[in-house]
């Protein structure tokens, strides 16, 4: 499965780079999504069976998840470049060599192993979750420029909140849901998913507001856009790095917790400023990253 969405993926990063209209790169970008969504997830399974010991399989899993930190900071600044050097498609036509290369590595993986009891796709789950999440953005989306009174708007918005009500009837009924609802009675999921959820939503929002802002309000050239996100990928990479070796002789609370704390202060931080001063702006940028540290 991980084979199979890596190929997706890496097929789809190539018909992006080759789209002749906006229709076939936005169906390739469509694409990209559904290889995306069949490695991701299965890559921790690999790693799971990979490091038997919890030690060690801790250790990897934050090796993994401080390499996707690294690279979601590192993307702003190397895609810049990439643009500024050799035009938008560049951005999608890099990741055709680095995708050939991990299929290369995986397959040459000996996996040995029986599969486990086979589960049931919970189609009905999926189908709600897609539809509730669909609608929810594309109502968020077209809400300032039609408002909230607006007859699409409002259709959006009902249909996201039946959605989800469906979705969360299905998924405690099922014996086999997508989801199941009854990992939110373990206190420490529960606080790890709302930790996850705020950062996530929050800094990734960081980035998209900033990349327009940087582009669109001060004029500044995709190059120049992606060398303003260069502290960001140096304290991510440092932080990653401090962060591991800190949950591992602290534990993970007080990391989690630090990183809670720098979040709160770089937003607040950035709350009354005006973006006038980019040296100001760089300082609250770093200390917001620290929120992301695992």
């Amino acid at each position: 499965m991980y084979l199979a969405g890596l190929a997706v993926f890496t097929l789809a990063s190539a018909l992006c780079g080759i789209a002749p209209i906006l229709g076939v790169l936005t169906a390739a970008r469509v694409l990209q999504g559904i290889g995306a969504a069949m490695l991701v997830p299965c890559s921790l399974t690999l790693l799971n069976h990979a490091y038997p010991d919890p030690g060690e399989r801790a250790g990897a899993i934050g090796v993994w998840a401080g390499c996707g930190g690294a690279a979601l900071a590192a993307g702003p600044l190397v895609g810049g470049v990439l643009i500024g050097w050799l035009g938008w498609r560049s951005i999608f036509l890099a990741n055709v060599p680095i995708g050939l290369i991990g299929l290369w590595m995986t397959w040459r993986i000996n996996d040995s192993r029986k599969a486990g009891n086979p589960r049931h796709l919970d189609l009905s789950g999926q189908l709600s979750a897609i539809l509730a999440l669909g609608t929810l953005v594309a109502a968020l989306i077209e809400e300032p420029s039609l408002g909230w009174r607006s007859p699409m708007v409002l259709t959006g918005a009902a249909i996201s909140i039946t959605a989800w009500i469906a979705f969360l009837t299905i998924e405690a009924r099922r014996a086999q849901p997508m989801l199941p609802l009854s990992f939110f009675r373990n206190g420490t999921f529960s606080g790890a998913a709302v930790v996850a959820m705020a950062t996530t939503l929050t800094f990734f929002g960081l980035i998209f507001v900033l990349s327009l802002y940087f582009q669109q309000v001060r004029g500044y050239s995709p190059l120049r856009t992606g060398l303003a996100f260069l502290p960001l990928t140096a304290v991510v990479t440092a932080g990653n790095m401090v962060s591991g070796r800190w949950a591992k002789a602290r534990g993970f609370r007080w990391p989690v917790l630090a990183g809670l704390g720098c979040s709160i202060i770089g937003f607040l931080g950035m709350l009354p400023s005006t973006l006038s001063f980019l040296a100001a702006l760089v300082w609250w940028f770093a200390v917001t990253r620290m929120s992301r540290i695992k």
